[in-house]
């Protein structure tokens, strides 16, 4: 068979090389003394996808999350065993199997799990070009440490001005400065995950009125 084919050609390395064999031995695929594949070693080949992809496995909602352009998704375990499959197949042609696949998933999920709550770091705004520290006002680059799943299709820019918009609220609220603070504060409130001011909006007017 091609699988057969294929695994006949993992032969030993010559002196300060390593063969074909020996590299996949390393991310621990499994071989008999001729050369056929016997089955992989769940944990090294784990460690060996986490470091191809960044995942994470979350322990209450039992759901992997992949990292990509700056932020988690939520991938579902399908996906996930799809993506690893071609993967494997591509390193041994057509090799995967089911059984292979029981031997290295279950070990994936204990080595990508992580205790800590997704988007835990409320003071950090997820934008297209980093992530914006609330508490600092500075751009910090993407991390996939932050935890962070949502990130606002928007560019910062400190130098940035809103002249229209501030026209808008003038207009709208008839000047009332204190009033258009507030409401500038309920927008910006609605942009982050933090919930320690403990309020609630009531927008209330006669109808008609946007």
């Amino acid at each position: 068979s091609a699988v057969v084919a294929q695994e006949k050609k993992l032969v030993p390395s010559e002196k300060g090389t390593l063969s074909r064999r020996e590299k996949l031995e390393k991310i621990g695929f499994v071989f008999n003394d001729s050369g056929k594949l016997k089955g992989i070693n769940g944990n090294i080949f784990a460690r060996k996808i986490l470091r191809k992809w960044i995942l994470l496995y979350t322990v209450t909602e039992k759901l992997f999350y992949l990292y990509e352009d700056g932020f988690f998704r939520i991938v579902e375990e399908i996906e996930v065993s799809d993506m690893i499959r071609r993967y494997v197949n591509r390193l041994i042609t057509d090799c995967w199997s089911t059984s292979l696949e029981n031997q290295y998933l279950p070990a994936l999920k204990r080595e990508a799990l992580t205790p800590r709550p997704m988007d835990s770091e409320r003071d950090l705004l997820n934008l297209d070009n980093g992530m914006l520290d609330l508490r600092t006002m500075k751009l910090l680059p993407h991390d996939p440490q932050y935890g962070s799943t949502i990130r606002i299709p928007i560019r910062y820019d400190p130098k940035a001005q809103c002249p229209r918009f501030l026209k808008f609220a003038d207009e709208v609220f008839c000047g009332r400065a204190e009033l258009i603070k507030t409401v500038a504060e309920m927008m910006g409130y609605t942009l982050t995950s933090e919930v320690r001011a403990q309020v609630a909006f009531l927008l209330y007017g006669g109808g008609a009125n946007g």
